[in-house]
């Protein structure tokens, strides 16, 4: 039981952080490499929130005001990164690439100068332990799966049940047809990577209070996310569900029987085997 639940916990941080950059691309079919770095400043706006209002409203108040003001912060990165190089370089995906790496070295050198290279604790908003026959968990990771599983039934409701998500899919799966249906499709693209930043955010705020955080901590997160994209299938937010779901057991597994030092040399060979019999990801479709 305690694999079941440390396999729930780090599959939950692979989705949580996977699911933005897989809607962004498979809407607007663009790489944002900035996307790690928007998940390290929605864990600062966080520690800043905790570090302030924490000794006035509580430490469970302060880290949900802080995800609530990482998501906003990160959401309006969002919004000026599609309006500053998205739409300038539309149609050009591989200056898209090279500007929001550019972007992500910036935004990292800037939380440098404010906060220093050396990491940083956010108070955990929840302590103790969650048993689960006879397993236990940390309550702030059991937090993560929370977080997790409600980004990701927000998000289903969101694409599947309302008017701007059903747009959404439209342009996902046809830009073209979808703006013969007069469907905006740059307005469509502007509140994609509102939301999928707005949701590294939000990951950044489950993730603080678990790990130190640092200027550097959305480097190794977005490899990862990358990984787990390509193996789902380049795009499709459930294949990312999918393959958040096998990295999170095999690398559980491998961690528990002393595999820990293979985790990314077998990542990486998973995912140059995935492409190499199937491109499009185990759960894509040709194009």
């Amino acid at each position: 039981m305690q694999i079941v639940l440390n396999c729930l916990s780090l599959t939950s941080f692979y989705l949580c952080f996977a699911l933005g950059l897989a809607l962004v691309f498979g809407v607007m079919r663009i790489i944002n490499f900035a996307h790690g770095e928007f998940f390290m400043i929605g864990a600062y706006a966080t520690y800043l929130c905790v570090a302030t209002l924490a000794p006035q409203i509580g430490g469970p108040s302060a880290w949900l005001v802080g995800a609530i003001v990482a998501a906003g912060i990160t959401g309006l990165l969002g919004a000026v990164l599609y309006r500053t190089v998205v739409v300038p370089l539309a149609d050009k995906p591989l200056a898209i690439f090279i500007a929001t790496l550019a972007l992500s070295y910036v935004l990292q050198t800037i939380v440098v100068q404010i906060f220093g290279p050396v990491g940083l604790s956010i108070s955990p908003p929840l302590r103790g332990v969650v048993s689960v026959g006879g397993a236990i968990l940390p309550a702030s990771r059991a937090m993560v799966i929370v977080a997790a599983a409600a980004l990701s039934i927000g998000l289903w409701i969101y694409l599947m049940r309302t008017e701007s998500g059903r747009r959404i899919r439209a342009v996902a799966q046809n830009p073209r047809g979808a703006l013969l249906q007069g469907i905006k499709t740059r307005n469509v693209g502007n509140l994609t990577l509102i939301i999928g930043s707005g949701i590294a955010g939000i990951c950044g705020a489950a993730m603080g209070p678990i790990s130190q955080i640092s200027p550097y901590m959305g480097g190794p997160a977005l490899w990862k996310a990358f990984i787990i994209i390509i193996v789902g299938g380049i795009g499709n937010v459930w294949g990312a569900v999918a393959a958040a779901a096998i990295f999170g057991v095999l690398d559980t597994l491998m961690s528990q029987f002393g595999g820990g030092r293979f985790l990314a040399l077998t990542s990486a060979a998973i995912m140059l085997f995935v492409l190499s019999v199937k491109p499009s990801g185990l759960f894509g479709e040709k194009e």
